[in-house]
């Protein structure tokens, strides 16, 4: 009987250590899942950090913004290719960069000006138009007077609101200084006659100093700043952030591997007790 009893108490004992073991060997057989995951190369998922989405928000905003302007570019390089004798325009509209102050205070040196594709038959005096003159330079005038010539077109005749003074004999007057006086829709400073075929458009607007921007940003230093700085900033920030993700990845694989070490540690010892119990 003694015998029976001891061989059921081992019995018993075996059964309990088995019952025991198993749930440690699932355990450690899902715990090492995500080991054997990292060392095939899959990074674990993390959450974002503050700083990458704000970084990715100022992306989506500066994509907005860029996105029109690239395209607006493209549009116009592409028209001035195909007719190189015009002015490049979008959807009708010619955007054109003022060089002097022949318009001021109206349109100043340095302003972004649109112009609207229009009909010339329209056109009434004080518009104010873009047209090319006999040298093909481009010129932003307002109109002053509207006839017909002797072959019985209609011809335009225009002036620039702020130009120099002139004496009775139309030479420039000068202040004591030397330098040019300058006068506002003074009689007899007007351009020639141009025909309707010379005009480009009708003035419908303007961006006050964006043309000098834009010209700024056709120089060297101007690609630089705006081409050159974000893309170098856009490289190092994905460099920082693929380093941060390696070393999150490594991290996460070191310490799956101290969780995994420890349960075959315990795994090990249960198989030892379980040993030595039988």
């Amino acid at each position: 009987m003694a015998d029976k009893q001891d061989k059921n108490i081992v019995a018993q004992d075996q059964g309990n250590s088995h019952e025991e073991v198993a749930p440690i060997e699932e355990v450690g057989q899902a715990e090492a899942a995500p080991a054997e995951n990292l060392n095939s190369g899959e990074a674990p998922k993390r959450k974002k950090t503050k700083a990458e989405l704000t970084m990715f928000i100022i992306s989506i905003v500066l994509l907005c913004l860029m996105t029109p302007i690239l395209l607006t570019n493209i549009i116009l390089i592409i028209s001035a290719a195909v007719h190189p004798d015009q002015i490049p325009q979008v959807f009708g509209i010619k955007p054109v960069v003022v060089l002097s102050d022949s318009m001021s205070p109206m349109i100043r040196t340095n302003d972004l000006v649109y112009i609207k594709v229009t009909d010339t038959t329209a056109l009434n005096v004080g518009d104010v138009i873009t047209f090319r003159d006999e040298d093909g330079t481009v010129i932003t005038h307002k109109i002053k007077e509207v006839a017909t010539d002797s072959e019985g077109k209609v011809v335009y005749q225009t002036y620039g609101i702020y130009n120099y003074m002139r004496d009775t004999d139309g030479n420039v007057v000068y202040n004591a200084e030397g330098k040019p006086v300058y006068t506002v829709d003074q009689e007899g400073s007007y351009d020639t006659w141009l025909h309707a075929e010379n005009i480009e458009g009708i003035y419908v607007g303007k961006m006050a100093g964006l043309g000098g921007f834009i010209l700024w940003m056709q120089g060297t230093v101007g690609i630089i700043v705006c081409i050159g700085i974000p893309l170098l900033a856009f490289i190092v920030y994905e460099l920082v952030r693929r380093n941060a993700e390696l070393k999150a990845a490594k991290t996460s694989n070191e310490n799956a591997n101290t969780e995994l070490e420890e349960l075959r540690k315990k795994l090990a010892e249960l198989e030892s007790e379980k040993d030595k119990n039988s």
